[in-house]
């Protein structure tokens, strides 16, 4: 769970997940989501150094609410296959409508972008 914040998402990861990993720059939102206890390790990191260096593989990497935070949002997506394992996938979810010129649609293709998608 990229940018797991207080772990609002991890509620509805933990029933499907053998393994729930949370990620966050935040110590405040991390000590949130570790009362929660529905994460098996949450890590305190920026997903761009995370993503470099982790060799851990993902069936699901879910980015709620998050890619807008990130420095650069092509080089974040662009890590994010390599890390899935055989069959994973990455969900992202976005309300921010000015993510479609970041990621390379037209700007009238708002409605596209304001939903969930399911990236691989």
């Amino acid at each position: 769970d990229l940018g797991c914040g207080t772990g609002l998402v991890g509620a509805a990861l933990r029933p499907l997940a053998h393994r729930l990993i949370g990620l966050d720059a935040s110590v405040a939102m991390l000590n949130m989501a570790r009362f929660t206890r529905r994460y098996d390790d949450l890590i305190d990191q920026e997903a761009m150094g995370y993503l470099a260096s982790t060799r851990e593989r993902f069936d699901l990497i879910v980015a709620a609410n998050v890619l807008h935070a990130t420095r650069d949002l092509r080089a974040t997506v662009d890590r994010l296959t390599p890390l899935l394992a055989p069959g994973g996938m990455v969900a992202a979810h976005e309300r921010l409508v000015r993510l479609c010129g970041q990621l390379g649609q037209p700007p009238q293709a708002v409605h596209p972008c304001s939903e969930a998608r399911v990236l691989r």
